[in-house]
């Protein structure tokens, strides 16, 4: 019974991420599906090549996973940001897509993930 739910919600999701999934075909379909993801991916087509943006929407994806952090946990404390929350994660993912040193990318990652997933939000310097 569970199994269907979480079919149905891939399913939906894809329908949702279709047009940047298909770019990005590294990057899971839910994790695309979130609004703040899936706009900033969007506007940053228009700047940079996509196989630079994939790999590092991907490399946040991977350190959710290394967190054991499930997309859709994510998803949830991610819409429940305040105003200024959500603008600090857009601004922060599309700094991390298009101007983040390669070496601290995973500086960033660990950071906005706990800023997401803490109840009172402060991004470590």
């Amino acid at each position: 019974m569970k199994k269907g739910r979480v079919y149905k919600k891939v399913i939906s999701a894809a329908n949702v991420a279709s047009p940047i999934a298909s770019v990005l075909a590294l990057v899971h379909p839910a994790f695309l599906a979130i609004p703040v993801i899936s706009s900033v991916a969007n506007e940053l087509f228009s700047y940079f090549d996509s196989q630079s943006t994939e790999k590092r929407l991907k490399s946040l994806q991977d350190a959710l996973e290394a967190k054991n952090i499930e997309i859709e946990i994510f998803k949830l404390k991610l819409n429940r940001l305040d105003e200024h929350g959500t603008y600090v994660v857009r601004n922060n993912l599309k700094h991390l897509c298009l101007s983040a040193l390669p070496e601290t990318v995973d500086t960033f990652n660990l950071a906005m993930i706990d800023y997401i997933m803490n109840e009172e939000q402060a991004m470590t310097e």
